[in-house]
């Protein structure tokens, strides 16, 4: 299929926001340094809701906040909440204050998330490409992944001179501080909505955007296609992260470098494995556009991916359950993929059935959705996980989400 659009400076520029956005050396280590500062797995699972129930409060008026006031300066204000929250993790000593980093981090995700989408899609629109927003947010959104996986590598680096995870999110300030100016950078007229544009008060804004917000939401095809993505994603932030003790179970049982610590040789192998993965995902995501057009109907394509998801999950949980790791690892790293090949033919669709001028708004609704999804699920992988393992956790996890979907897709079929 012939794209339309260019790759031109703001292109490369919203490139390099989600490539530095995504270098937090901390990323594929955070659940290694939970269990090192001696937290067990409902802790865990404890922090994790912590941080999707506040982006669940904090959500939506941050979108209508980003949508009425400056999507640009909204945007540079979330990064330093997670400077804030990167300083706070680096000297935290209690279970309190880890409590306290994971705060200010989902604040900066609850004000961050859907306002660079909503960026694009309006420029989008703007320079007539809007049919082009799975492929080009998928582009873009593969130099996050990139980001990802260098920030693997950076990571085990870390780790691997200075022999523990802390030095992580201090070494992380400096690219969160890169980004903040690149998005102060952003062309002044991405500031505000049109409709905010027009409003000649703050109050007015506000009104007008919450107002598109609303009569999006009294929407039923809205709110499916919401589920839609929002469903796997919330999965996807509250498994993820348990691949790392498999892959840690399993960079143990490796015998190269046998002599260095316990800690040396997880960080390594956990390192390359994360690059390999978000290597990967970067291909995964840039070809988002080519699944869509090949399936041609983008909620058949969120339907098909939502389902291999689930039951790579389920696989892999089971794997890791009977002790065959590196099959876990190969199925899990399966929910990151898919992850990254739906998630802008999700967002696109969303974008594409709703207004414009309330799209930071909406996005933030289907960020918020994925993130109640989370927050539900992470306490529940923890319990199981302290029954009977991480493997066990995920393989429970993922049943129950496969069940809930299939409920979920019958009731849709019997209101249509």
């Amino acid at each position: 299929m012939h794209r339309e659009f260019t790759k031109n400076r703001q292109y490369y520029k919203f490139s390099l926001y989600g490539f530095f956005k995504n270098l937090r050396f901390f990323e594929a280590f955070l659940m290694l340094f939970f269990l090192s500062k001696g937290l067990d797995y409902w802790q865990i699972g404890l922090i994790y809701t912590v941080r999707e129930v506040t982006r669940n409060i904090f959500e939506i008026p941050s979108g209508v906040f980003s949508d009425s006031i400056g999507r640009r300066s909204s945007l540079a204000f979330s990064f330093g909440l997670y400077i804030a929250s990167y300083l706070v993790f680096y000297f935290s000593e209690s279970y309190g204050i880890i409590l306290t980093a994971m705060f200010l981090f989902a604040m900066g995700d609850a004000l961050r998330s859907g306002t660079n989408k909503a960026m694009i899609y309006s420029y989008l629109d703007h320079k007539g490409w809007s049919k082009d927003k799975a492929a080009y947010y998928g582009g873009t959104r593969s130099w996050s992944q990139t980001g990802y996986a260098l920030s693997a590598l950076g990571g085990a680096a870390f780790i691997w001179f200075s022999g523990n995870y802390t030095i992580l999110f201090l070494a992380s300030v400096i690219p969160a501080f890169t980004d903040m100016l690149l998005i102060l950078s952003y062309p002044r007229k991405m500031e505000r909505s049109p409709e905010a544009k027009q409003e000649t008060s703050v109050l007015k804004a506000f009104r007008s955007t919450f107002m598109l917000l609303w009569k999006q939401m009294g929407k039923l095809q809205f709110w499916h296609n919401t589920n839609l993505v929002a469903l796997h994603s919330g999965y996807y932030k509250a498994v993820k992260d348990y691949l790392q003790p498999i892959m840690a179970s399993l960079a143990i049982s490796i015998p190269l470098l046998s002599s260095r610590s316990e800690v040396q040789r997880e960080a390594l192998w956990v390192g390359v494995f994360y690059f390999i993965i978000y290597s990967l995902s970067s291909i995964a995501s840039r070809n988002s556009g080519r699944f869509s057009d090949w399936i041609q109907k983008p909620a058949k394509a969120l339907s098909i991916s939502m389902y291999t998801g689930l039951f790579l999950g389920a696989a892999g949980g089971i794997f890791a359950w009977l002790g065959m790791t590196g099959v876990s690892v190969g199925l899990l790293t399966g929910i990151f993929l898919v992850e990254n090949i739906r998630k802008p033919i999700g967002v696109g669709n969303i974008a594409d059935s709703t207004h414009a001028g309330s799209w930071t708004s909406v996005l933030s609704l289907e960020s918020q959705t994925a993130s109640l999804y989370g927050a539900l699920m992470a306490p529940l992988i923890g319990i199981f996980a302290d029954i009977n393992g991480p493997g066990f956790g995920l393989a429970m996890m993922s049943g129950i989400a496969i069940l809930f979907s299939v409920l979920l897709d019958l009731l849709n079929k019997q209101k249509n």
